[in-house]
């Protein structure tokens, strides 16, 4: 178990950025569409929804796609102590990005057909208020100068997320392997990938000895020092 921390550990950067470029590129898609897809030709339903309705559609990825991106960046310890000016910047710019992106989808879901239908919306309204809830927890921590709770609930904020790049994933192999669609099945494929990284975070991060979030008057003096 030990050797399995230590390698997550020394991956982790690689991983999330693996992961976060899956989703970045489904983002990237999805942005050009508009642009490059010939509606006279016949467009399936999937990709008509964001055709249809494109200023909800920009208001959700483009903060998504900065919120995926520098989410990787901000985890890493070389960039906290060795520009912790710039950490904070993005930091800003991360939570921001993150509540315009979790605050949309919940009005995406509703104005879209929403694939996958009622559970998919029952999924999108409870995982995107506790996305929202972690960015403001984080929020509040830092602000009390403590640091392991921001960390955390960072942490917690980008696993929700990282998801869609999961479920995307998910979708392919299933596909491939089982013949099971990804659009087809995807309120499936969507509770199986967001519960997958709920749970997995709170599981590593207990590994880690990350939780459970000890508030001795010694750590927050320390936190407030370290800041």
């Amino acid at each position: 178990m030990t050797r399995l921390i230590r390698f997550l550990t020394a991956n982790s950067f690689a991983a999330l950025m693996l992961l976060a470029s899956v989703a970045i590129l489904n983002s990237v898609i999805r942005l050009v569409a508009p642009f490059v897809i010939d509606r006279t030709a016949g467009v399936e339903l999937f990709e008509q929804r964001y055709l249809d309705h494109p200023i909800i559609t920009a208001l959700h990825i483009l903060p998504g796609l900065l919120f995926l991106l520098i989410g990787p960046f901000q985890f890493r310890p070389r960039l906290r102590q060795r520009l912790p000016g710039l950490h904070r910047i993005m930091g800003r710019v991360f939570i921001l990005c993150g509540l315009l992106s979790a605050g949309s989808v919940m009005w995406l879901v509703i104005a879209f057909p929403a694939l996958g239908g009622g559970l998919t919306i029952a999924m999108i309204w409870v995982f995107a208020p506790w996305m929202i809830w972690a960015l403001v927890q984080a929020y509040r921590s830092i602000r009390a100068r403590n640091v392991p709770a921001h960390r955390v609930w960072m942490i917690r904020a980008y696993a929700v997320g990282l998801a869609v790049a999961t479920i995307r994933l998910l979708g392919s192999i299933g596909g491939v392997a089982f013949g099971y669609d990804l659009l087809q099945h995807f309120q499936w494929y969507m509770l199986f990938g967001l519960s997958l990284h709920v749970a997995g975070t709170e599981a590593l991060m207990h590994l880690r000895g990350l939780l459970p979030l000890r508030k001795s008057a010694t750590n927050m003096a320390r936190n407030r020092e370290a800041a």
